[in-house]
């Protein structure tokens, strides 16, 4: 690999490696923010269904749950709203995208750190809730 030339544009700051690795930590902390929005729009859906009784089965219940919350999450992965200036200047650099986790590839994105930790937690936590209530 070339060594690395910072990278400076019109009136920013300067891209280096440590600070495309510190916007890839900020980025998971708005991305764990996403998950767990998601992770409760599913558990009050889920406390909707089950105290109503509405869409079947139990399982059923959860998948549904599991399955709306795991969209959320990952339409909000996949499009980041709250993307920082500094993170999309590291994933526009060929030689800086690298510091970034799949930054260049939101469907792995939204997929590995969207879609599966909602499906997952919510349906887990959807669980233990209709057995102790």
């Amino acid at each position: 690999m070339p060594p690395l030339t910072p990278v400076v544009p019109a009136g920013g700051t300067e891209l280096t490696q440590e600070v495309c690795q510190q916007a890839d930590r900020d980025a998971y902390l708005a991305l764990g923010g996403y998950t767990f929005g998601a992770l409760v729009v599913g558990l009050v859906l889920f406390a909707v269904f089950h105290r109503k009784l509405v869409g079947g089965s139990n399982l059923q219940r959860i998948v549904l749950a599991a399955a709306v919350a795991a969209l959320l999450s990952s339409a909000l992965v996949w499009f980041d709203p709250a993307r920082a200036d500094v993170y999309l200047r590291c994933m526009n650099s060929a030689q800086l995208a690298v510091y970034l986790t799949l930054g260049t590839q939101p469907l792995g994105r939204a997929l590995a750190l969207g879609f599966l930790p909602a499906f997952s937690l919510t349906a887990i936590l959807s669980f233990v809730y209709s057995k102790v209530k």
